[in-house]
């Protein structure tokens, strides 16, 4: 049984002198449920927006708060997601401890459908114009997360979104569309190369027009 995921508020506010007058901070430290041990490469949401990823000490400093309510989501894949809400002053500070436990993640099932005009998806990486990121880019990364890895390249918004998308990328596995899935079910360590199309840059075999409103992400796995 997963033992619940909790959030310990490990100090009171203290003023924080080297923000700006009004300005708020988080200083947050995640920890593994099961030893105790920092716990690295979480990603930290403050309302909704990717703010920091935890470092090799587990710790997360986040500056630049507005005085008030504010909902934090810390995730990693493999854990069990912690949303605490936290009230916050003004020019002060508040730590925290989160504690993420171990958690099975399904993996999600994939339908194949064909793109529109029956076109025949191609079942290999090709380059189409877009962002190529292949295993140079991939091989040198302190995170196993497709979805946080193309945030720090710049591939991705903090959001998840691309440059000028109102909604997150479809996206495409070894040809097959699989549509609004979470990137993160791919482990870097898998992946051979990703191909980034961007608004009006959709290939037709991709879905063209109907998928360039948010983009796709086409993701190219490594087959052992």
């Amino acid at each position: 049984m997963v033992a619940a995921a909790f959030v310990a508020v490990c100090a009171v506010f203290s003023p924080a002198p080297l923000l700006a007058q009004g300005d708020a901070s988080v200083n947050l430290q995640v920890t593994d449920g099961e030893t105790g041990a920092p716990l690295p490469g979480a990603t930290v949401r403050v309302d909704g927006v990717v703010r920091a990823v935890s470092d090799t000490a587990g710790r997360v400093l986040i500056l630049g708060l507005e005085p008030g309510r504010h909902l934090l989501d810390v995730t990693m894949l493999g854990r069990r997601p912690v949303a605490p809400e936290i009230e916050i002053a003004g020019g002060q500070a508040l730590a925290l401890e989160v504690v993420l436990e171990t958690e099975d993640v399904p993996l999600p099932v994939v339908e194949a459908s064909a793109p529109p005009g029956g076109a025949t998806v191609n079942h290999g990486p090709r380059r189409y114009g877009g962002r190529w990121i292949g295993r140079d880019d991939l091989e040198h990364t302190t995170t196993n997360r497709l979805g946080e890895l193309l945030i720090r390249l710049g591939a991705l918004q903090p959001n998840g979104h691309l440059r000028q998308a109102r909604c997150g990328p479809k996206v495409v596995a070894d040809g097959i569309m699989l549509g609004d899935t979470e990137l993160d079910i791919f482990p870097v360590q898998d992946v051979e190369a990703v191909e980034i199309f961007s608004i009006g840059g959709v290939p037709p075999e991709y879905g063209g027009s109907l998928a360039g409103v948010c983009g796709v992400v086409a993701v190219w796995t490594r087959h052992k």
